[in-house]
């Protein structure tokens, strides 16, 4: 993953426009771990883990991932 720092300004855009109230500090902090040290895969399969669990929605999820796409480098 290339341009973590925009990435990460871009993803607290995003999670600040979502609404998603005290769960966002901690799924920003996951999300960007998970991009950073492991990989795309393992990011989408929290965003799922997450999604199952009902604390966002297939948009919102959609949308996190459609923006994790846009910075994640494919080798």
């Amino acid at each position: 993953m290339g341009r973590q720092k925009y990435f990460r300004m871009d993803l607290d855009d995003l999670l600040e426009s979502l609404k998603l109230g005290e769960n966002k500090s901690i799924l920003a902090a996951t999300v960007l771990n998970k991009m950073s040290s492991h990989s795309f895969d393992e990011a989408c399969d929290y965003l799922g883990r997450v999604l199952e669990g009902g604390k966002i929605s297939e948009e919102q999820a959609q949308r996190i991932k459609a923006l994790m796409q846009r910075y994640t480098k494919w080798r």
